[in-house]
């Protein structure tokens, strides 16, 4: 995980979490809280320019043509989704993209005795689907999965298609799921193409262990000239996953860590807690080039932290003693500012009752509410403290007010 550079060599790209910076920057701070926000700012600036990209509006064509599909006749409905094209579309985005877990993608796939399997339902897919006037049409031709259709909304002519190809399968003898018992998706290739030019591009591939267990999966999303990436590994002693959004060559958002330990699965369901299972960790989180990059010791803190009795200062004094985060420049790797985990007294304002009055009307009582927590704040080159979440409230306005700007333009284009 960390690297050894030549005096002028910048970090790996594909080694993003570095130790922690230990050299301040030159800069006052005056000048690194205006970096700080300049970052944001110019960071939503950017991604207001993705949105306009001619692969994102391609994409927000292709979901109004699916909805379309979704709102014709169950006749043309059944005639089109028995290809299982779209839905095979639709199961490996969401595996990609983690927001379904592995299990109920593979539990997707087992539609018929005859396409039970990834591979199959991918080999059934093989065709042409085009847009003609008010209806999707299907042609079994080729060797891959070929969408065709208008690249606007409102556009008569398919100048654009969306194609899957490259599909491989892997099987393994002991599976993850008892009822399923087809592959597994190694690798998948898909790409966006817009009047000839290739807007989109997105690729897939994973390894297994022999329990069936993804031990390294990576996928890359390009939109040109964005791309989007994500990796993730794991074994028995070793667990990483890294993020990152770039324009070109520069990193516009990354995020990402790792976690050292025991990961036998015997191991973890033995565990009765994060220290029985995992010794270190480090994490970072970066906009542009600021950087945040902390670790953490998971078995000196753990089960002490656990404790109720412990008092907050007690606490405090845990988190610092095991924990450190640092922000810094991702360019020079100096520091911008330390951090440090502190007991802060706050007063709450809270709901006591609230009923319905005379007139009809919802009224609440409040009460005050006084807790102690342990909060983080940063701490700059001249030994001022500043509470983190104080001065992001205070420092970052104008970054809130663009990304609210940026989400409700997305939302209208949406609609």
């Amino acid at each position: 995980m960390l690297t050894s550079c030549n005096k002028e060599d910048d970090i790996k790209k594909e080694d993003p979490i570095t130790e922690v910076p230990t050299e301040f920057s030159e800069k006052s701070v005056a000048e690194n809280k205006e970096e700080l926000e300049n970052n944001g700012i110019e960071m939503v600036s950017t991604m207001t320019e993705l949105k306009s990209t001619a692969s994102v509006k391609g994409a927000i064509s292709f979901s109004h043509f699916i909805e379309e599909l979704l709102m014709d006749s169950e006749e043309n409905q059944r005639k089109i989704l028995s290809h299982k094209g779209i839905a095979l579309m639709q199961l490996l985005a969401s595996f990609g993209k983690d927001k379904t877990s592995s299990t109920k993608v593979l539990s997707g796939m087992r539609v018929t005795e005859d396409d039970s399997t990834i591979q199959g339902m991918y080999n059934q897919s093989i065709g042409v689907y085009a847009w003609q006037d008010t209806a999707w049409t299907y042609t079994e031709t080729g060797d891959k999965i070929v969408f065709q259709f208008p690249s606007t909304s409102t556009g008569t002519t398919n100048n654009a298609s969306f194609t899957i190809s490259n599909y491989k399968g892997v099987s393994n003898s002991n599976l993850l799921m008892d009822d399923y018992y087809g592959d597994y998706p190694e690798s998948v290739m898909a790409e966006l193409v817009i009047d000839g030019n290739k807007e989109m591009e997105y690729s897939f591939t994973a390894k297994y262990n022999s329990n069936g267990e993804p031990t390294s999966v990576t996928t890359s999303l390009t939109l040109s000239p964005f791309k989007l990436s994500a990796s993730a590994s794991n074994s028995t002693t070793e667990i990483k996953a890294d993020y990152s959004l770039n324009k070109g060559d520069k990193v516009l958002l990354a995020f990402g860590g790792q976690a050292n330990g025991n990961f036998d699965s015997n191991n973890i369901d033995a565990s009765e807690d994060a220290g029985d299972v995992v010794e270190t960790s480090k994490a970072y989180f970066q906009i542009l080039n600021i950087k945040f990059t902390g670790e953490l010791n998971v078995k000196g803190l753990y089960p002490s932290i656990d404790d109720e009795s412990l008092s907050t200062e007690e606490e405090v004094a845990l988190l610092n003693e095991h924990y450190k985060l640092v922000a810094s420049y991702a360019d020079s790797n100096e520091k911008i500012a330390d951090t440090e985990f502190y007991a802060a007294t706050r007063t709450y304002e809270v709901e006591k009752d609230c009923h319905w009055d005379q007139n009809n009307e919802w009224v609440c009582s409040y009460e005050d509410v006084t807790e102690n927590n342990a909060e983080i704040r940063l701490i700059f080159a001249d030994d001022t403290k500043a509470d983190l979440e104080t001065y992001t409230n205070e420092g970052f306005e104008d970054i809130q007010t663009k990304f609210e700007d940026f989400t409700d333009g997305l939302e209208e284009d949406l609609d």
